[in-house]
């Protein structure tokens, strides 16, 4: 396992502070998978103005949780505006073609 610090400065730096429901553009499109919820966790302006309590996060906190790959790195907790810590990993290990769950 690789240490997720310096992955969480670079995105910090770049990303850090802008939230979902922020963006300007619908195209934007982020996937990561919840261990606790057994679901697939599709981050986007859509659902962030659909369900802001799960989805309205930090774009730094989705791409964090969407590059968690298992062999590489530790699951990204993500504190929900719940309360609730949702531990995530890379969406590719669930749902590699997402039109799936859009179908």
């Amino acid at each position: 396992m690789y240490d997720r610090k310096g992955v969480e400065k670079i995105l910090s730096n770049y990303l850090g502070g802008v939230r979902f429901a922020e963006i300007t553009t619908d195209e934007v499109m982020i996937v990561a998978y919840d261990y606790n919820s057994q679901e697939p966790r599709f981050f986007s302006k859509y659902f962030a103005e659909r369900d802001s309590m799960i989805y309205d996060v930090p774009l730094d906190d989705a791409t964090g949780a969407s590059s968690a790959a298992p062999t590489f790195f530790d699951p990204k907790v993500i504190l929900n505006k719940f309360g609730l810590n949702e531990m995530q990993i890379d969406g590719g290990i669930i749902c590699n073609n997402p039109s799936l769950y859009a179908y």
